[in-house]
């Protein structure tokens, strides 16, 4: 496989997952606000779990 090519499809796939991060953190803090249930604490747990299923599935 072509370098250049090789590098621009890892680039691509690491900005769609940025944009999924991103969204999860908009998600918390959202959820956070708005939400009665659970401390900060238990969301920033929730959510790092996402991320984390995000780079190992």
């Amino acid at each position: 496989m072509d370098p250049k090519a090789f590098k621009e499809i890892c680039d691509q796939f690491e900005r769609k997952r940025q944009e999924e991060i991103f969204a999860l953190q908009s998600e918390m803090l959202i959820e956070s606000v708005y939400t009665k249930k659970g401390g900060i604490a238990a969301h920033v747990r929730a959510y790092s779990k996402k991320v984390i299923d995000i780079f190992f599935r």
